[in-house]
Parts: structure tokens; C-alpha cells; sequence
């Protein structure tokens, strides 16, 4: 537990006991009364220096999370918004975004668009992609390391190379998934292959 929640049992206790004390003392009404109202706007002032530390935790956690999908050279991108990102390879750069998202069993089937912006076919392709909650959900807030553990994580090998300058359509299953898992999508994609057209 944070060292401030700590600080505020103790002064609740503290404020609580004293109060207590001057209740028990003949004309002690309007005493108590001020003891309450200032303990009152000790606890609001404690509870907004709680909130100030929470949004300030969130921000270095997404600023994290970025750093993380930059190092591992993803893309993130979603699939109830239709946006899209560039995942790099050792080969190049390869631009990814879902087309579609059908449910399926206990999760969803997607339709992966992938462009490669290379001019080498590449082969033994495989997109390895992580879904969950979203990270601006109510239970990860201040807990980005929540927010990861909640992350299901799943690798597709790919069944045709993929074509240099051109669109390659792909189909992942993401199960278990819930539609609200779709908004935030991490891709990375691997190739260990590459052939190049002869003249």
C-alpha cells in the first residue's frame, strides 16, 4: 500500500481519537464540530494529492508502454478504429491494420492487412500479436504493470510470403477476446527469409 494511504489511516486515527477526546468534555460541541470539518478537508485534500499521484503514474506508464513498442519495433494499431502503424523488420518496413473483426467461438477472427513497403518478397513470415483491456480501463488506472499482466499474447506463422509494394491479406484468431480487447492491438512481425526478383 502507497506510503500516503498509510499517512492517511494514521491521521484519520489520529484526528478520530482526538475528536473522541473532546466530545467527552463538557461544552465541547462546537469543538468537535470544528475538529470534524477540519478533518474532513484533510481527508479531501489527501484524496486529491492520491488522484494527482495516480494520473501522474498513468502518464509514465503509457509513456512505458510506447518506449516498449518502439524497442520491439511493432505496430499498435486497432481494430474497432481502423488505424494503422508501421512494424519494422530486418528487411524493411511492413504497415499493418485489421480490415476486419468477426466474432468467433469464445473470441474474435481478424483480417490483418499487411503492406509490404519493400521490394523483396519475404518469406517465413510471422506476426506474433498481444491483445487485452484496454489501458484506459477504470481497473488498470495507475497500473501499467496490471495492465500487462492482463495481456493475452499469440504467435501466427504465415502461410504465403509476402508480396514486395503490395497489400498481403493475412487471418489471425484471437481466443479468449472480448470485443472491447480489439482497440488496442500490439503486432510484430519476423521474417526469416527474403528472395529478390532477377532482371
Amino acid at each position: 500500500m502507497w506510503p500516503i494511504y498509510r499517512t492517511l489511516s494514521r491521521g484519520m486515527c489520529a484526528c478520530g481519537i482526538g475528536v473522541l477526546v473532546q466530545a467527552c468534555q463538557p461544552g465541547s460541541d462546537q469543538v468537535t464540530k470544528k475538529a470534524l470539518e477540519d478533518l474532513q478537508q484533510d481527508v479531501r485534500a489527501l484524496e486529491a494529492q492520491v488522484a494527482r499521484h495516480e494520473e501522474s503514474l498513468d502518464d509514465y506508464g503509457d509513456r512505458l508502454i510506447h518506449l516498449e513498442v518502439e524497442a520491439d519495433n511493432s505496430a499498435q494499431v486497432s481494430a474497432t478504429e481502423g488505424t494503422f502503424a508501421i512494424a519494422k523488420t530486418e528487411f524493411g518496413p511492413i504497415s499493418v491494420s485489421i480490415k476486419e473483426a468477426v466474432p468467433y467461438v469464445d473470441g474474435y477472427r481478424l483480417r490483418v492487412q499487411l503492406g509490404n513497403l519493400t521490394s523483396a518478397e519475404l518469406q517465413r513470415v510471422s506476426l506474433k500479436v498481444a491483445w487485452g483491456p484496454p489501458r484506459s480501463s477504470k481497473q488498470f488506472k495507475g497500473d501499467a504493470a496490471g495492465w500487462r499482466k492482463a495481456q493475452h499474447t499469440k504467435e501466427f506463422a504465415l502461410t504465403k510470403p509476402l508480396q514486395p509494394g503490395a497489400f498481403n491479406s493475412a487471418e489471425v484468431v484471437l481466443s479468449p477476446a472480448a470485443s472491447e480487447d480489439l482497440g488496442q492491438l500490439t503486432v510484430t512481425v519476423s521474417a526469416s527469409g527474403v528472395a529478390l526478383r532477377r532482371n
